[in-house]
This record gives C-alpha cells, structure tokens and sequence, in this order.
C-alpha cells in the first residue's frame, strides 16, 4: 500500500491552503511554477530529508520546503504487511 497524507487528498489540499504563504518577492515579480520535492517518509510516517529537485526559485523553492518540514505525519506506505521508508516526490503549485 502506497503512503498517503492522513485525511487523503482532500485534508492536503487544505493543509496547503491554509499554511501557504506566497513570499513578497516572488509575487512582485510574479513568479509561479511547481517546486518539486523529495523527501523520505519513514515507517512512522514522518518526513525526513526533504529536498527541493526543481522550482522557479524567488522564494517559492523554500516556502515548498518548509510546508513539507512542517506537515504533520502521514500514513506510511506498507509491503508485505510492514510500514516501510518510502522516497516520495511532491509537486507542489504556486499560482498567484
């Protein structure tokens, strides 16, 4: 079973809704894009050595980064009936 944001799709959605804030200087010059992140979900379902792989920059890289560093525990991912570390990449939207 695949590791997944506990509440689902839904309860991540508002996460990033409410936690977001777009950074100052990257709206005033109105920067937008997907800033990808990796990061390793441990067996607990907490998020360790998370990292940006690609963004636009201007602020929007580290704001991604730190939504993931403060995300509250998921539901790890299983095989063969254990939780297991899972590498997982997250996109992650800045529109303005």
């Amino acid at each position: 079973m695949r590791p997944h944001f506990t509440g689902g799709d839904a309860a991540l959605i508002s996460y990033m809704t409410k936690n977001m804030h777009y950074p100052d200087g990257a709206r005033q010059l109105k920067v937008t894009g997907k800033v990808y992140i990796r990061f390793i979900l441990s067996a607990a379902g907490r998020i360790t050595d998370a990292s940006v792989v690609r963004g636009p920059g201007g602020g929007l890289n580290e704001e991604a980064l730190r939504l993931v560093w403060l995300m509250p525990p998921w539901q790890p991912g299983y095989q063969r009936g254990q939780a297991v570390r899972v590498v997982c990449t997250m996109p992650i939207e800045f529109q303005l």
